[in-house]
């Protein structure tokens, strides 16, 4: 959306001029806003971002938009209108995104919320009566929105196979789903608390710290402090200006210059504040537009310059603090995802789940949910008091939603809260255990990713233990993933913890995956390594896998020629090449050039010759356990019991030189240092066609296994390199003849949402964007846009991660469904 107000309503630039201008409008110094000021800083937005384009279509731009401004009475509505009037459908009957410019939307939400054009929206849509009338607007707004602060677009089609069928939502993070309306109320309200959370998290994340640098004038938390003082000031005024209170406007302008020019805390009692906000979290959104909807009303019937600029100043502090809530439509990859996932602004708040499952509900109060299947993440604790705890948390606050916001009876028994949710079909609650992938380097010392290994299988321990105490709990724990930078950890690292889990009676698994990579060539690997390494079957899951659905070339255009990854990778990415090469899959790969690379990367790494073929077999064996590997070749008589003694008998099954460069891999002080070091590599040395065949090989792995593929379409436009929804992998795995490409093989895949709240989306959302873009960007006709949307919805409850008996007695029953 190439208009003035794109990231214009987020620009910390026009915040800092605003800090400065509102003394100046609050004493009288000033009557005006100065225009010229607001429009250097738009130029230097623009510039930035639309370097391509000649000066004079700014100047076009910016002639519009301040005939805008006196049309609509005021800078707020001007902005929010032109927002309003290119994304929304003009039907008076509901709230809804023109399924064309859907995309388009989703990327403003990215950069700013999406709330006060939703509210300008809402002033076009109802007749002043309504307007004026606080409990009628109050039921108008409540039914066009429900419990979400998102608006979708609206097609009968859609809307009535959701209602019918539901939403299979099969990949979803609970932490990092709540969305930014109830956390910016949350955060308004313990100003202090927020920023002493933030401040411990910048002190000790050096990522997190990066976050910060990227802003000037947000630098630190502190700066934030001053921020949410500030609009708590300015939302006080505006709504005394809505009920006339001279006295109490008078005080309120004097909380803000006190904010602005000292920097201190004005004490204000926020009486009206708490008239209108002393309402359950799930109703902040409601709330917040029910007072914005009557600000830009009474602003465009009786122009304010003051409390225009209030208005405005109160949106920039909110946009500004949405850079560390979610990751805009100009942030790439997983680094900058975990950013959002660090800075600790969602901690406080997420303490308790119920108004995330009353958000995900969808539009409808009094109807059905969207979501049919739930199946939630979360990250198991260091001890089961903590597990025992969180895993209440989750499941109160989902029977807070289900059964009704005041249910009967809520007992600390984690067996009787299991079984009242399983009773629940709709939406079907299930939750997958992520363990967390954490970095490692040589320095840190033990043998090769020892810490995090050993406290794998202590947590996965406790998980089992938890589960074996609680059986109930196993109807609705129902799998195991690994999450988190995929970057810092390798699928080989969670071997263990997946056949010990196995071992012990849990059947489900799934693994992030090919999320984000160094090399297009490592995520492809980090695929078929998840595959094999970690011995997924029929049913099984792999998150994400973007690397092998993403065209090459759009990855080969967005990187530079030349990049650095380590010494150790790039040799088990050449071997991989080398596994695809010598299957019947790559008989045109030539294996010269990369046996060549291989010998000479191996013996600076190793110091020592080892043939290719024992590469290749350790290259093979890299899912064996490290220390029954070193403990074997010290003593080949060992005896171990147990899971352990499974282990040792895939260790006995292989040859003890594979054996022996294994140890070298793992336990080797050199080697593990020299592996770490860089390697500098030309993205011209793999062609594309070669990175075709490497996706290609994977593909039909994947699915002659009958692994599933959970795809989220926003998540993997933030965090890959996508522009758009329409570039995404999903359409080349659908078998689209405009996007696949000769040699694909035709997998399943399922649909989630990830982390709706770090992504501003959800699962209706993302059938949408699916469903638009076939319908608007390929030209398939609703009916059949439909059908392939449905099809990935479909996958989810099929594949869904359900309880299995491992044992039912039905000697005493009948086997036969009976009518009732």
């Amino acid at each position: 959306m190439p208009y003035i107000n794109q990231f214009l309503l987020s620009e910390p630039r026009l915040y800092q001029l605003l800090s400065q201008q509102m003394p100046l409008l609050l004493s009288g110094k000033t009557i005006t806003l100065d225009s010229e000021l607001i429009k250097q800083v738009t130029y230097a937005s623009w510039q930035q971002r639309h370097y391509t384009w000649p000066d004079q279509v700014f100047h076009g731009h910016w002639r519009n938009i301040e005939r805008r401004k006196t049309e609509e009475g005021g800078w707020s509505n001007a902005l929010l209108g032109q927002a309003a009037r290119y994304h929304f459908e003009q039907d008076d009957r509901r709230l809804a995104i023109q399924s064309s410019k859907f995309d388009q939307w989703q990327s403003w939400i990215a950069n700013q919320t999406g709330l006060p054009v939703i509210a300008y929206q809402i002033t076009q849509q109802l007749h002043s009566s309504v307007i004026n009338d606080q409990f009628l607007m109050l039921g108008e707004i409540k039914s066009r929105l429900g419990y979400r602060a998102l608006v979708s677009p609206y097609h009968p089609l859609v809307e009535d196979y959701i209602d019918r069928n539901g939403l299979h939502e099969a990949h979803m993070h609970l932490n990092g789903t709540t969305l930014l309306e109830q956390l910016w109320h949350h955060s308004l309200l313990r100003p202090q608390e927020t920023t002493d959370i933030l401040q411990d998290e910048y002190k000790n994340n050096k990522r997190v710290q990066l976050l910060y640098s990227s802003n000037p004038h947000l630098s630190k938390p502190s700066d934030f402090y001053h921020l949410l003082n500030i609009a708590r000031q300015l939302r006080e005024l505006l709504l005394c200006w809505l009920t006339a209170n001279e006295e109490q406007i008078k005080l309120c302008k004097q909380g803000i210059f006190d904010a602005l020019s000292e920097k201190r805390e004005y004490k204000n009692s926020f009486s009206h504040e708490k008239l209108l906000f002393e309402i359950e979290p799930q109703w902040v959104h409601i709330a917040e537009i029910h007072w914005q909807v009557q600000v830009l009303n009474q602003l465009k019937s009786q122009p304010d310059t003051l409390i225009d600029t209030c208005f405005l100043f109160y949106l920039l502090c909110m946009n500004c603090f949405q850079r560390l809530l979610v990751q805009r439509s100009d942030q790439y990859g997983f680094d900058q995802f975990q950013k959002f996932a660090d800075d600790g602004v969602r901690e406080d708040v997420e303490e308790s789940f119920t108004a995330r499952f009353f958000q995900l509900h969808g539009p409808k109060l009094s109807g059905r949910p969207d979501i049919a299947t739930l199946e939630g993440r979360f990250a198991p604790k260091k001890n089961n008091d903590k597990n025992i705890k969180l895993l209440s948390r989750i499941l109160h606050g989902f029977l807070t939603y289900a059964e009704g916001e005041s249910p009967i009876g809520h007992s600390d028994d984690l067996n009787e809260l299991a079984n009242r949710v399983t009773d629940i079909y709709r939406p079907n609650l299930r939750l997958v255990a992520h363990f967390i992938k954490k970095q490692w380097k040589s320095g840190d010392g033990g043998y090769h990713f020892q810490s995090l290994r050993e406290s794998l299988i202590n947590q996965g321990t406790l998980l089992v233990e938890l589960l074996t105490n609680t059986p109930a709990l196993k109807k609705i724990v129902t799998g195991i993933d690994a999450a988190a930078n995929e970057l810092e950890a390798p699928p080989e690292v969670f071997s263990c913890l997946y056949r010990f889990a196995r071992y012990k009676g849990i059947k489900n698994f799934t693994y992030h995956a090919g999320e984000d990579f160094e090399h297009l060539l490592s995520g492809i690997r980090a695929v078929y390594d998840a595959l094999n390494l970690l011995e997924l079957k029929n049913g099984d899951r792999i998150g994400h896998a973007t690397a092998i659905g993403i065209c090459p070339q759009i990855w080969l255009n967005a990187m530079p020629e030349r990049i650095f990854i380590k010494k150790g990778q790039w040799l088990d990415d050449l071997l991989f090449l080398r596994q695809i090469a010598l299957s019947r899959y790559g008989n045109h790969i030539s294996l010269d050039r990369f046996e060549t690379q291989i010998r000479e990367l191996a013996a600076t790494i190793y110091n020592a010759e080892i043939s290719i073929e024992v590469l290749q077999e350790a290259f093979k064996y890299r899912y064996l356990s490290p220390d029954i590997v070193a403990d074997f070749l010290d003593n080949d008589c060992i005896s171990l019991t147990g899971w352990l003694y499974e282990e040792l008998q895939l260790v006995k099954a292989v040859d003890r030189k594979v054996l022996e460069c294994l140890k070298l891999r793992w336990f080797d002080e050199l080697a593990l240092s020299t592996s770490e070091d860089l390697i500098e590599i030309s993205l011209t040395n793999l062609p594309k066609p070669l990175l075709i065949t490497a996706q290609q090989y994977v593909q039909r792995i994947v699915s002659e296994r009958h692994i599933v593929i959970e795809t989220l379409p926003t998540s993997n436009v933030r965090i890959s390199h996508y522009d758009s929804i329409t570039q995404h992998h999903i359409f080349r795995w659908l078998g689209l003849p405009e996007r696949k490409i000769p040699g694909d093989t035709n997998m399943l895949i399922t649909l989630g949402s990830d982390d709706p709240g770090i992504f501003a989306t959800d699962m209706r959302n993302e059938f949408y964007h699916i469903f638009c873009t076939l319908n608007n960007e390929f030209e398939c006709s609703p009916h059949l846009a439909l059908e392939y949307a449905s099809k990935l919805n479909e996958n989810g409850r099929i594949y869904r991660f359900d309880y299995q008996n491992e044992f039912n007695d039905v000697s005493s029953k009948g086997l036969a469904e009976k009518r009732f």
